[in-house]
């Protein structure tokens, strides 16, 4: 029983997309101290309010598109709640922006992280106007849009002389991981997806030809993150360790093919929190 009402519980934070803003909050973690930044709590806050306002945005843009009873909890838990949960989005965007312009003293991190939210706003709109036609972009842009955003504030919060290799090659990681996370669970939607008119690669391409494509950006993104090792010095081992469990949970979830799409959404995106582990070293 008690098992049955956390599954409850956590499908509520996942349609809330609560998970994800652990998961980006966790991969800012990273970067946060792959190179010292020592970011303040603020900064994690600030994140996990944009991250959710964007994904949130997103789920109500996709409620709103569906036009009939969805057929995934996510997507009718924002349509039967969707003035509810508006409100709330325009009241924790509101705040968040009102908080991060008192807060932060580094203007460029405003500049670029607004200018970053914008453009990811504006790409979660264009691909749903013309969604069919630049639905082969989706996963690698959503992708590469959630690292740039996790890395922001390190980036600019970097205290050494020069930023190291290791914050670019890791970063190159992150984003081949992310990348694979998205064309996956694009596949493990497809069914779903299709009965409420939305797209996605594997809908496009179909479902064999996605997962060939995934195949082989495993064993792209399996490569690079072990040839990292040799890259880089041993300061950042425990980093590139981190990224390659997540890899492999990842892989082993997709070459297990297991029915249950629930519970491997579940185990992939909790494998975004496994860097919250730093705070222990």
């Amino acid at each position: 029983m008690a098992i049955l009402q956390l599954k409850k519980i956590y499908a509520y934070l996942q349609s809330l997309s609560i998970d994800i803003v652990l998961g980006a909050c966790a991969g800012m973690l990273f970067f946060d101290r792959l190179i010292e930044a020592e970011l303040d709590l603020v900064l994690y806050i600030l994140l996990g309010l944009a991250v959710w306002c964007i994904y949130t945005f997103d789920h109500l843009l996709d409620a709103k598109q569906i036009g009939k009873q969805a057929s995934t909890f996510r997507h009718s838990f924002h349509q039967e709640h969707f003035k509810t949960i508006s409100f709330l989005l325009i009241l924790i965007g509101g705040i968040g922006l009102g908080a991060a312009f008192y807060m932060l003293h580094i203007k460029y991190i405003i500049i670029y992280g607004l200018g970053l939210g914008i453009l990811i706003l504006l790409v979660f709109i264009f691909l749903k106007i013309v969604p069919g036609k630049w639905a082969f972009i989706k996963e690698i842009s959503i992708a590469t849009l959630y690292v740039g955003g996790i890395m922001l504030a390190p980036f600019f919060h970097n205290v050494l002389g020069e930023m190291p290799h290791s914050f670019w090659l890791l970063g190159i990681a992150y984003v081949l991981v992310a990348w694979f996370n998205t064309i996956y669970l694009g596949i493990l939607d497809r069914e779903s997806d299709y009965k409420d008119g939305l797209y996605s690669l594997a809908l496009s391409m179909g479902e064999s030809r996605s997962k060939k494509i995934l195949y082989v950006l495993l064993a792209i993104m399996l490569a690079y993150i072990i040839s990292l090792y040799v890259i880089l010095n041993s300061f950042a081992y425990f980093h590139i360790s981190l990224i390659l469990i997540i890899a492999l949970i990842h892989g082993i979830a997709f070459l297990k093919a297991e029915n249950n799409n629930d519970a491997v959404r579940r185990k992939l995106d909790a494998s975004f929190m496994l860097p919250f582990l730093l705070l222990l070293v």
